[in-house]
């Protein structure tokens, strides 16, 4: 069997030229392997993922309000007290 690695751009990816060629992305080539090798994907935790990115989003908000002069947002002591868990919380309100 080939592999051959294409760039993260090409979208679709080309395709294969014979029955034993496969045309992978390195996120591709890893998965291939992981299933070759029978080592599973690892499962990400997307939720952890994604109130880490609205607390870092938030946290900019705060400063720039603050640098402005503005009014502070009414999650402001919350978020002060217990960053974490204010941001996973306003997460789940939209």
């Amino acid at each position: 069997m080939t592999i051959h690695l294409t760039p993260q751009q090409t979208l679709p990816p080309d395709k294969p030229t014979s029955a034993d060629e496969q045309r992978l992305s390195l996120a591709g080539l890893l998965s291939y392997l992981e299933g070759f090798y029978a080592l599973g994907v690892p499962p990400l935790n997307r939720t952890a993922l994604r109130s880490e990115q609205y607390r870092q989003l938030l946290t900019a908000h705060l400063i720039a309000t603050e640098a402005d002069g503005g009014e502070s947002p009414f999650y402001t002591h919350s978020f002060r007290a217990d960053a974490a868990a204010t941001a996973t919380e306003l997460l789940s309100r939209r």
